[in-house]
């Protein structure tokens, strides 16, 4: 996932190949053993060389991509978390302790954004990084949940007119405020579910 390691692999690929050839031409140069005229002890190290060099190569390429796919792996762990969290959320019902939603958003904020960090150390591309953004939607998600009125409950012809309020520590939402809570979680389940994806194809 980081975007130097297609010059790493590169720069590798022509060290190797380099070594393998100059150590191919010197031993030519010095060796003294003949087999038929135009197979030298030069010509077996050269190949000795780069069958070697193409080796090492080959387990660095393989260790690049389980690390990638480690990091992958890692990353999908966290978005899961996240999205268990949402569930969490979900399952409200129209009336919980304030103190308790208030501790579920926090989890849900700090998970967001140790998710960008771990992108952000994973070398991941700042476009991808962006993707998986969903501060905005954090955001969102806090207003329609914690949000009450200016006014006084009592001055609502009725509790159910108040989308929300709070009463001795428990917050309640009018079906109208669930229903964006609700669909506020719903397009954060889509942004990570995108966010998934573009993930997988780096």
């Amino acid at each position: 996932m980081k975007q130097g390691n297609l010059w790493t692999i590169g720069l590798a690929l022509a060290v190797t190949l380099l070594v393998g050839v100059l150590f191919g031409a010197f031993v030519s140069k010095a060796g003294v053993l003949t087999f038929d005229g135009q197979v030298t002890s030069g010509n077996i190290f050269q190949s000795c060389a780069t069958i070697a060099s193409a080796f090492l190569v080959t387990l660095y390429l393989q260790k690049i991509v389980n690390d990638h796919r480690k990091q992958k792996e890692l990353l999908f762990q966290q978005f899961d978390q996240l999205l268990e969290l949402l569930g969490q959320l979900e399952n409200m019902e129209t009336s919980e302790e304030l103190a308790k939603v208030v501790y579920l958003l926090k989890r849900i904020s700090l998970k967001c954004e140790f998710i960008s960090r771990c992108m952000s150390d994973c070398g991941c591309s700042s476009d991808l990084i962006r993707d998986a953004d969903f501060s905005s939607l954090v955001k969102d998600l806090r207003i329609h949940s914690t949000n009450t009125p200016k006014q006084k409950l009592e001055e609502f012809t009725s509790s159910k007119n108040c989308p929300a309020y709070v009463k001795e520590g428990i917050i309640t939402w009018a079906s109208e405020r669930r229903s964006e809570i609700d669909l506020t979680i719903e397009a954060m389940k889509a942004a990570i579910f995108l966010a998934q994806l573009k993930v997988n194809r780096a």
